[in-house]
């Protein structure tokens, strides 16, 4: 899906869901489910991959599994600029327990949402909050990104050149 070869990651998936399904492995449907719906997100099909996260979400009651369903639905929320229900969904997904860098992309993304809306003071917050915990470059960069943007904002320019430098490290 990272390739943008689509159709084949649906495929694939498709027969990851067939596979579990056969074992009765309800937990890993609910994490195929949760990514067929980001292969949708990825092609903009907002609204086919909503339905793929509801259905990841009433698989199982496993807390990683619905913390990320919780959390891709957000995502999928705010690409569609429907605001308050990326915001609802992602604010849900962090009471969810996670893995690798899932807590630093659920604050993140609500960093960039309340950005959008220009409240400088809850993206702050949360692009802070991000950053402490383990991440990848890329969202690194970006929260660096919304705290110069933030900073600028609030005219605070000393701290604004402060996060300049991380951004451009």
């Amino acid at each position: 899906s990272i390739q943008k070869d689509f159709k084949e990651s649906l495929n694939k998936y498709k027969t990851s869901i067939n596979f579990f399904n056969r074992s009765g492995d309800s937990i890993e449907i609910s994490y195929s489910l949760t990514y067929t719906g980001r292969v949708y997100r990825f092609m903009k099909e907002y609204d086919t991959a909503l339905k793929y996260y509801k259905q990841a979400l009433n698989y199982t009651k496993d807390s990683l599994s619905n913390g990320l369903a919780y959390q891709e639905m957000g995502i999928n929320y705010f690409m569609a600029k429907k605001y308050d229900l990326a915001q609802r969904f992602l604010r849900k997904s962090l009471i969810f327990p996670y893995t690798n860098n899932n807590y630093a992309i659920r604050n993140y993304f609500l960093a960039d949402l309340f950005f959008d809306l220009q409240k400088l003071d809850s993206a702050a917050l949360y692009a802070t909050t991000a950053l402490k915990y383990p991440s990848t470059f890329f969202n690194q960069r970006d929260c660096y990104r919304i705290l110069v943007n933030t900073e600028y904002g609030r005219g605070d320019f000393k701290q604004m050149a402060a996060y300049m430098t991380k951004y451009q490290d």
